[in-house]
């Protein structure tokens, strides 16, 4: 997955199918002890940051990947989605590039 600025150019399909794999695995965990926090992911890494708001779970996902695109959603649903900058409301598919 390419980094912020290496490309202008991004799978966004692929990119949120690889996120939505890392969800499924953690899915029944995540509902049971989170429901209702924001969930951040790292496609690439499977790294994932848990806040209770957005602007939270980002800071905990930059400080270690300062330089990558992200995955969010609110556990329990898909009423958050986004990436850094570009808000999208599920269920409204980008192809891929």
């Amino acid at each position: 997955m390419p980094r912020i600025g290496e490309s202008p150019y991004i799978n966004l399909r692929e990119f949120d199918e690889k996120a939505e794999r890392i969800y499924a695995k953690l899915r029944a965990d995540l509902e049971r002890d989170h429901w209702g926090e924001i969930l951040i992911i790292e496609p690439d890494s499977g790294d994932y940051f848990l806040a209770n708001d957005p602007k939270e779970a980002e800071r905990k996902f930059y400080e270690k990947h300062p330089d990558k695109l992200f995955f969010m959603l609110r556990v329990g649903t898909l009423a958050v989605h986004r990436f850094p900058g570009r808000l999208r409301p599920v269920g409204i598919r980008m192809k891929g590039v």
